[in-house]
């Protein structure tokens, strides 16, 4: 039976498998043996680039009785697993496939699966004359491939677009109206399931579909047209939370966006509204924030005001916001962090506030805020997570702390926490 993979995100395209095939080395051919024991053996292998891939073997053993016996069979490869301790996990990709596997008796056939694998491990030796002299005395495999399957660690799924989706991504307003593919939303649910979140808090994230053809009317204060699909979040009021909330639903938004997805965070209030009505929230969390989530529609002119009055295209520059040398200098564009903080500089917040400072010292970042308003938190955990992803898209790995005696700012920002590479 054909089993579809649960975490169908992580799935690899055929291109991808069969390039994993044709540069691994070595894989695993599995088998049953006369028994109905299951057989494992460790393979040099030669993909023919299409349908087929050809294993050279004893004419005699373990190996053939089992193909004698079942020719039912499968096969996997590791192409990358980069051990993670920090994150409990591997950077990973691999490929099974599965088919049957047949003794090659065309001498011309032979020969082609014996050339395929000279030129793989020996691509610059002449090898005629090495298969001409074992040609009496070796076997050929040939597993006929029926289902070919490619799987990566969702963290290099991230790896290969999150800086490219956060330059891109902005805020969305107006929607078609269409909800969001079946599979979508399956992607960021699981998307839910798996997010990092260094901070703790006390926070609940949901994604609801509303019937906008059964009389719903989101409560968005006009901001919004056209969208049937909202996260919606509670959460307790603490500042702890409200960074944590920052930091893991960006995640979210950035996902959203690579998929397709345009969406835009709503801070307000939403009592006796139809995105409140029926939802229990746990002890001390109160829905604070909705973001819509879906396919963007022709911006209205409303919009375009909106954007320009709260001056969402601009940003502060670099040289205003990081530093370096107890604040006495600005950090130089050649720093270590200087691409992750770069990103952070890039991100959303209230009113484009822009309140997160940061102050380089060594191989750590200590990050601060101006007060801006009440959402000032939380917008420090949007810059912080794309500080967070950019660091990990370039394979490096680091820890939030809590300073004991953080560097003390001569302007009025406060220190809210620190970031230490490894």
């Amino acid at each position: 039976m054909e089993r579809k993979m649960r975490r169908f995100r992580q799935l690899l395209d055929a291109e991808d498998a069969k390039e994993i095939l044709e540069t691994t080395s070595n894989g695993v051919l599995s088998l049953k043996d006369t028994d109905g024991e299951p057989y494992g053996v460790p393979l040099s292998f030669a993909f023919d680039g299409d349908s087929a891939i050809y294993f050279h073997s004893a004419v005699k053993g373990h190996k053939i009785d089992c193909i004698s016996a079942d020719s039912a069979c499968s096969f996997c490869v590791v192409a990358q697993d980069n051990i993670v301790p920090d994150e409990f996990t591997t950077y990973f990709r691999s490929v099974i496939v599965s088919g049957k596997i047949v003794k090659v008796d065309d001498s011309d056939e032979i020969l082609k699966g014996l050339k395929l694998l000279c030129d793989k491990y020996s691509p610059s030796i002449d090898s005629e004359a090495e298969i001409s002299r074992c040609l009496n005395h070796v076997c050929v495999l040939r597993l006929d491939i029926s289902r070919m399957t490619g799987k990566e660690a969702i963290e290099l799924i991230r790896k290969l677009e999150i800086k490219e989706a956060i330059r891109q991504r902005r805020s969305v307003r107006s929607f078609t109206g269409e909800s969001i593919s079946d599979a979508q939303r399956k992607d960021l649910l699981e998307f839910l399931s798996e997010l990092y979140n260094p901070f703790g808090g006390n926070f609940t994230i949901r994604l609801k579909e509303f019937d906008l053809k059964n009389g719903y009317r989101p409560a968005t204060y006009g901001m919004i047209k056209g969208a049937s699909d909202f996260f919606l979040i509670g959460m307790a009021d603490d500042e702890q939370t409200s960074l944590a909330v920052g930091f893991c639903f960006e995640q979210v938004v950035l996902r959203a966006w690579q998929l397709g997805l345009g969406s835009c965070w709503i801070a307000a209030t939403f009592k006796e509204t139809d995105f409140d009505r029926g939802e229990l929230w746990p002890e001390n969390e109160k829905l604070r924030i909705v973001c819509p989530v879906g396919y963007e529609a022709k911006k209205r002119v409303v919009e375009k005001i909106t954007r320009l009055t709260l001056g969402s295209r601009s940003r502060l520059p670099f040289d205003e916001l990081f530093f370096t040398d107890e604040f006495k200098k600005t950090l130089g564009r050649d720093d270590r962090f200087a691409e992750a903080l770069e990103m952070m500089r890039l991100a959303p917040s209230s009113k484009n506030t822009q309140p997160w400072r940061a102050l380089v010292c060594g191989s750590s970042v200590h990050f601060y805020y101006m007060p801006k308003n009440p959402l000032s938190v939380l917008d420090c955990g949007i810059g912080i997570c794309h500080f967070y992803e950019a660091e990990k898209s370039e394979g490096r790995s680091g820890q939030f702390f809590k300073a004991d005696a953080a560097p003390v700012p001569h302007n009025q920002w406060i220190y809210i926490v620190s970031y230490k590479s490894e």
